[in-house]
């Protein structure tokens, strides 16, 4: 599978969507749908936005809410400030989140992707809020 990047000199505003994995090094705001492929949130990437992707490798920081259809990874220098809904989560230590987490059963594959994008709420609702 291809893999795009937005790099640490890049900032992108919108709704980032597509069939090919991402890696943020820079910032990115706004809605994030990759319910095939996975995204990786750089050490120097930072993301302002709700994300629905299959895998979510978490570096950097985030300020959204996350559905991950499979697994989620939050490094020993990532942060989430936002609910992360996923069935398998990895949390190493130095990690930070503020939010709730549930794990959920896996579910198959023809009934992830409208359950997830049914999950993620109104981002000025329910975003955690910052410090």
């Amino acid at each position: 599978m291809r893999t795009a990047n937005i790099g640490e000199s890049l900032r992108f505003e919108g709704t980032l969507n597509g069939l090919e994995d991402v890696v943020v090094d820079g910032e990115v705001k706004g809605t994030i749908r990759l319910p095939q492929c996975s995204l990786t949130v750089g050490p120097s990437g930072r993301i302002d936005a709700d994300i629905e992707a299959r895998n979510l490798t978490v570096l950097g920081h985030i300020t959204g809410n996350i559905v991950c259809l499979e697994r989620m990874s939050l490094c020993s220098t990532g942060s989430v400030d936002g609910d992360v809904r996923a069935p398998r989560i990895l949390i190493e230590d130095g990690a930070v989140v503020r939010g709730r987490i549930d794990v959920v059963k896996p579910q198959p594959a023809s009934e992830a992707v409208p359950q997830a994008k049914a999950a993620i709420p109104s981002t000025k609702a329910t975003r955690a809020p910052g410090p």
